[in-house]
């Protein structure tokens, strides 16, 4: 009934959405990387395959240094032409072998990482389609796409990865190591003087970086809140010439994240600076050593060069890391958003004695009824009815007062905080969920369509029903002919949340939708938004045959409606202050009549 309206008191809503708060963690979460290192073990054979053949490359690649100090020393220096010439075939070899092992290895990494991916998105899917709706009132949209895509991605791929650079690191730093030793300890010794500098600069570098690349992780959440919320009520925002202001706030957004963004690049160009020019200088540092020894005759020109080309091969894995320090922190905060969300209790979950819920007749009792969406703000209070099969009930009432958390509970959408929800005598919270969901039926308000065809979206909770029989049900409801006149009939698309269908053709296909799940329960929120009068006529001659010997709960907006309900409840703060028939409230003469007395007097006007 549209007089009852925004005129609220109170609101019976879920609370503000906004993002979780993350916790401090360390750089690196072993947790985390095992986790993931567990999804890709149906591919474990694949994946050591690819770490064998990154460590036969690099081991093939420490051979170069050496055949090509055997180049100078035994083929250039002696004057050996025949040496020289299968030293510089076999070093071709070995350059090639060696790529052709990186580029297997590679490939492989790559196969077990999307592998990975496709399974690891898949079980984001299916928790988030599990989830309660407490979760959702309270989580951004924006947050949920980024756990869902980027921060999955951030996170497989670099952990995977990693594998294959920290083996093929550990590998260069023994060889490199025995190499060195085998040759000269003291051009070894040189070399080892830059790490207690390096240490520092990591240690430095980690103390800064990772509250640095937390907050550029929340900032983009942010962002992409913003564009999902601009994105969904877009003509809203052109309705009412938002454009400037929500630009406004979007740039503020995105200037904080670009400020974050070069807060890091600050870290990590000093990071790279200090690793960098200690390298620099212990090479230097072997360098001068060798170029002395050489001088004294302690050390040949070729070995010289060998030296060199190894001391540049020891420090490349440090380069590396470095460089892979950020992906290593923004890749442990994506972690523990991912994990959070996956390891976050289905609240709503069937019990484990739960049973199923055989074919209904539909008696819904409510006994006692609290229920509160924040601790210590009830929204429903000691609510008590019962609705026989068949009946239809009307939930009236000002915006707020209750009216669909009523039909959220009848659903478990919500557990109830106080008392019980017993169908055909039974309470709720003691069947499954899925044999629960079988046999009700819901129509949002909002009339939310998925993107597809029309019929797609019509056969969306009854697949394997045929085309004929989804026809023949939107017969019976007196919309086949809407739906024939489409551009398309019914192999329309419908568009993303059905924007290519007037509101009317949308309410209409909800109805259809609900119809062919063949419901036993009917849980109906009456869309306010006008319609013309043919459209209008259509959509109530559906809902009368969609009710037809169906219990039905409607959170009425239609006197039309509300005048057939067999049961009437007028609620105001959460609670239940009228109830009876059309008949009976009139005759009563208290808050109903009120509403119906200003409702009448609208029509009037109109």
């Amino acid at each position: 009934m549209s007089a009852q309206v925004d005129t609220t008191t109170t609101v019976s809503a879920p609370p503000m959405k906004t993002a979780p708060r993350e916790a401090a963690s360390r750089p690196l979460q072993m947790a985390i990387v095992k986790r993931v290192i567990g999804w890709a073990r149906p591919w474990w054979p694949v994946l050591v395959l690819s770490l064998v053949l990154g460590i036969v490359a690099t081991l093939l690649d420490l051979q170069i240094p050496v055949l090509i100090g055997h180049a100078m020393d035994a083929g250039i220096e002696a004057g050996n032409l025949g040496t020289l010439k299968i030293t510089a075939m076999l070093i071709a070899a070995v350059v090639f072998a060696t790529y052709l092992c990186r580029a297997a290895g590679g490939y492989l990494m790559r196969y077990t990482m999307e592998k990975t991916f496709v399974l690891v998105r898949q079980q984001v899917f299916d928790k988030l389609q599990v989830a309660d709706m407490a979760y959702f009132d309270r989580t951004p949209v924006g947050w949920l796409i980024a756990r869902g895509h980027r921060d999955l991605m951030v996170l497989v791929n670099f952990v995977i990865s990693t594998l294959g650079t920290v083996v093929g690191g550990v590998t260069t730093f023994i060889g490199v190591a025995v190499l060195l030793l085998a040759r000269d300890w003291e051009v070894f010794a040189v070399v080892l003087v830059a790490a207690p500098g390096i240490w520092w600069a990591s240690w430095k570098y980690r103390r800064k970086g990772r509250p640095a690349w937390r907050r550029v992780r929340r900032d983009i959440s942010r962002l992409t809140a913003s564009v999902a919320e601009m994105a969904s009520g877009v003509r809203v925002v052109q309705a009412f010439t938002r454009e400037d202001a929500n630009l406004g706030q979007y740039d503020e957004l995105n200037l904080v994240n670009a400020r974050s963004y070069m807060r890091t690049a600050r870290y990590d160009a000093w990071y790279w600076m200090m690793v960098e020019g200690m390298a620099t200088l212990a090479a230097g540092a072997v360098l001068a050593l060798a170029c002395w020894k050489v001088a004294r005759g302690q050390m040949k020109v070729g070995e010289l060069m060998v030296c060199w080309l190894l001391v540049g091969r020891f420090f490349a894995p440090i380069e590396q890391m470095t460089h892979m320090y950020g992906h290593l922190l923004q890749a442990m905060a994506a972690g523990e958003r991912v994990f959070g969300l996956l390891d976050r209790p289905v609240r709503i979950a069937d019990a484990p004695e739960a049973v199923d819920l055989g074919l209904i007749e539909g008696r819904v009792r409510f006994e006692n009824v609290w229920f509160e969406y924040e601790p210590g703000r009830p929204v429903l209070k000691d609510i008590s009815f019962e609705v026989a099969p068949g009946q239809t009930l009307a939930l009236v009432g000002h915006t707020g007062c209750g009216k669909t958390t009523i039909v959220s509970l009848v659903n478990r959408f919500y557990d109830v905080t106080g008392g019980r929800i017993l169908i055909d005598g039974v309470d709720v919270r003691q069947v499954t969920s899925a044999s629960l969901h079988r046999q009700t039926g819901l129509i949002l308000q909002e009339n939310f369509l998925f993107n597809g065809t029309l019929m797609e979206n019509l056969k969306h909770a009854k697949p394997d029903i045929s085309d004929d029989e989804a026809i023949a049900m939107c017969e019976v409801l007196g919309c086949h002919r809407i739906f024939e006149r489409l551009v398309a009939g019914y192999e329309t698309q419908v568009g993303e949340r059905g924007e290519n269908l007037s509101a009317g053709q949308r309410q209409l296909v909800s109805i259809a939708r609900a119809m062919i799940a063949s419901p036993r329960l009917l849980m109906l929120d009456e869309a306010t938004s006008s319609v013309d009068t043919q459209t209008e006529l259509a959509i109530q001659y559906a809902l009368e045959r969609l009710i037809e010997k169906r219990t039905s709960f409607v959170v009425a907006h239609r006197l039309s409606t509300v005048r057939r309900a067999d049961l009437i409840l007028v609620m105001e703060q959460g609670r239940i202050i009228e109830r009876g028939s059309h008949a009976d409230l009139l005759e009563m003469g208290g808050v109903y009549a009120g509403l119906h007395e200003e409702f009448m007097r609208v029509q009037d006007e109109d």
